[in-house]
């Protein structure tokens, strides 16, 4: 084509401004290192585009570090700038450095390992501190060229030689304990250093628990040493037992040791110990176990009880202990009592004894301080009178006291009095005892007296004083009625108001009838 094939054309052209990028070293510095832009070595003299974004990169050649950007202190060697009309300059500092090097070694296998290692690159002449860091499951010991056992030391004045420096580091060793069952806690576990083995493990059971065995080594005592052999991966796991334990007493009752004494026939495996003081013999027992044990009685004395069950049993076999227990053994000083009636009144009466709740006999059977009851119980025809120590009550309690005590009952024969009478006057009959007007004969225990009361005819105008009382009925020569009270007793015969009259009485203390007549002379003019 040609542009005469063509009437007309127009073209028009565009052009950019550009500016020049001047990437530069501070001259002030003693370090060296090269630019990147986009990505691509920096080429002195370049031009970019007025309003471009350029990212330039400073780059420190060995044993030189970045140190920052003139222009705006920044310390990273990246950034990115905007192309300007102009002059785009900008200057990066570096310096010289030196190498220091920090190593790890593990103590126990002269491996390396066992912390942080790093490569510092200070600047020349400087100060550098660096620190040992350990590694999780190792510990520092020292700096291998001095022997500090500081983890951070400086380095003065770095120069252009590189350095070295190895950290020392041993193992940590967990130890642990634990009781699948509970019952105790441990001592000596924790991280541990290599360095410090061999080490103390300790079983401490709690209160109520003993240590029974390790898992691991049945044999090993509470308190067992660890050694190096123990460790496996760095760690020492243990498990311990402990068995719950009762604290046991079997003892006489407090004040009784005299008394009696108390023996450990089956210990179920624990040591009892015996309190001379006391009598009384203690000890842990496992919970579970059995003991047997008896309580012995001294002369003169008896085994009364176990206070805690109130057995009678002085032997006790295959107690099974599942708690803290007291076993208390009752004794008694033994003491007499002898109860009985007054010889020759056998017939009169009777006594008895009630001791601890059931009937008793006298002898050498009751135990000091305890209580027992007397009865006195009087037969028919007798009244009880009084103990041989003066007490009147016929049911007494009393309290058992040491030796020999005796209580007498004695007792009194009473009697009945039969009163017959008759008349010496023709055709009159005699009051008779139980007819309408006379009531039941009355005996007075206190007096051994038959009083005979009652309503009969009478012939005296003037009876003998005390028998005839009063005016209730006529008999055919005495129009008077009288009230006749007839008292009689075994010290005397009552006077008889009929002359062919007959008393008849039953003194005999056994209980036989003696007829007595006696005769009744009327005074002149009676009626």
């Amino acid at each position: 084509e040609t542009i005469a094939d063509y009437p007309s054309y127009q073209f028009t052209a565009s052009f950019v401004a550009q500016a020049h990028l001047t990437l530069q070293i501070d001259p002030d510095a003693n370090g060296a290192g090269k630019f990147q832009v986009k990505g691509q070595d920096y080429q002195p003299g370049q031009c970019h585009d007025v309003g471009a974004q350029v990212s330039i990169r400073a780059i420190p050649d060995q044993n030189n570090r970045f140190v920052k950007w003139l222009d705006n202190d920044s310390a990273s060697p990246y950034r990115t700038v905007y192309i300007k009309s102009g002059d785009n300059v900008y200057t990066a500092r570096f310096v010289k450095t030196g190498t220091v090097t920090m190593k790890a070694k593990i103590t126990t296998t002269g491996e390396s390992g066992g912390g942080v290692t790093k490569v510092y690159t200070p600047d020349l002449g400087a100060d550098l501190t660096i620190t040992a860091t350990p590694l999780y499951g190792y510990s520092f010991v020292k700096w291998e060229d001095n022997g500090s056992t500081e983890p951070s030391r400086t380095i003065a004045n770095i120069g252009v030689d590189d350095l070295e420096f190895t950290a020392l580091y041993q193992p940590v060793i967990s130890v642990s304990a634990s009781a699948p069952v509970g019952g105790g806690s441990f001592t000596g576990v924790g991280q541990k250093l290599h360095s410090e083995f061999p080490l103390t493990v300790t079983a401490v059971p709690y209160n109520g628990y003993r240590f029974g065995r390790w898992l691991d080594d049945p044999a090993k005592p509470a308190e067992r040493e660890l050694t190096v052999g123990d460790i496996v991966d760095n760690r020492i796991n243990l498990q311990a037992m402990f068995v719950r334990v009762c604290n046991v007493v079997v003892q006489p009752q407090p004040g009784q040791h005299l008394l009696g004494a108390v023996a450990i026939t089956d210990d179920g495996g624990a040591e009892f110990t015996l309190n001379p003081g006391t009598g009384a013999y203690s000890a842990l027992v496992d919970a579970g176990a059995k003991i047997s044990y008896q309580a012995i009685a001294n002369p003169g004395c008896d085994f009364v009880r176990w206070a805690w069950d109130g057995s009678k049993n002085p032997v006790v076999t295959d107690m099974t202990i599942d708690k803290s227990r007291t076993f208390t053994a009752v004794f008694a000083e033994r003491a007499t009592i002898n109860c009985s009636v007054k010889p020759g009144q056998e017939t009169w009466g009777a006594v008895s004894m009630v001791y601890e709740g059931a009937p008793a006999q006298s002898g050498p059977n009751f135990h000091v301080g305890k209580w027992v009851q007397i009865t006195a119980t009087p037969k028919p025809n007798a009244r009880f009178v009084r103990w041989s120590d003066g007490s009147t009550s016929t049911v007494r309690n009393l309290q058992v006291a040491e030796g020999e005590k005796t209580y007498i009952a004695e007792f009194v024969r009473t009697s009945s009095v039969i009163v017959n009478l008759t008349s010496d006057t023709p055709g009159e009959q005699p009051p008779t005892i139980g007819q309408p007007g006379w009531p039941a004969a009355r005996r007075s225990s206190s007096t051994s007296r038959t009083t005979l009361a009652g309503t009969a005819p009478c012939s005296s105008t003037d009876s003998t004083a005390g028998i005839c009382r009063s005016s209730t009925a006529r008999s055919s020569r005495c129009r008077r009625s009288r009230t006749w009270s007839w008292i009689t007793s075994t010290e005397r015969l009552p006077p008889a108001p009929w002359s062919a009259g007959s008393i008849r009485a039953i003194l005999e203390p056994n209980g036989a009838s003696r007829p007595i007549r006696r005769p009744v002379t009327r005074a002149a003019g009676n009626g």
